[in-house]
């Protein structure tokens, strides 16, 4: 999908917009979003995003998630980055980033009722 920064009540969310069309790919994109609307509506902990809510626009088949917003670098980029102005202190913080995705992740595969 998608990802725009939109507003909720004039606080900053996260719009995902699935991408709908006759296209295969898309149409697996669209199924791709449905199935994680169906994960996060069951979901809260403090490590995933909070999801607020969807909106779908069913004469064009498409759907956007309503997510909390994160601030900060790609995930990917901030826990590969290597500083070499303060080589210790990244990494301490690149660390509690992997650990708060285990403990996220800890939290969605012992979810009764199983969601993942």
């Amino acid at each position: 999908g998608v990802v725009v920064m939109g507003r909720l009540r004039d606080s900053p969310v996260a719009v995902k917009f699935s991408l709908s069309s006759a296209d295969g790919v898309q149409r697996k994109d669209f199924s791709n979003i449905v199935n994680e609307l169906r994960v996060l509506r069951h979901v809260k902990h403090p490590n995933i995003a909070r999801f607020y809510g969807a909106v779908v626009d069913p004469t064009a088949c498409d759907l956007a998630l309503v997510l909390q917003l994160v601030w900060g670098a790609p995930l990917d980029r901030y826990i590969l980055e290597v500083s070499e102005d303060q080589p210790g202190a990244p990494t301490r913080g690149r660390f509690q980033v992997i650990l708060d995705i285990a403990r996220a992740l800890q939290y969605l595969h012992g979810h009764e009722p199983r969601i993942i």
